[in-house]
């Protein structure tokens, strides 16, 4: 169980790091085309 959680709280992390680079390229992406 130990070593499931822990590849679970890996892969989450992971999860929100690509949530987060998402969120960055889309909010400069709106920066550009607005200006």
């Amino acid at each position: 169980q130990r070593s499931g959680s822990l590849i679970a709280n890996k892969s989450q992390k992971a999860n929100a790091g690509d949530l987060a680079r998402e969120c960055v390229s889309a909010t400069l992406s709106g920066l550009e085309s607005v200006s």
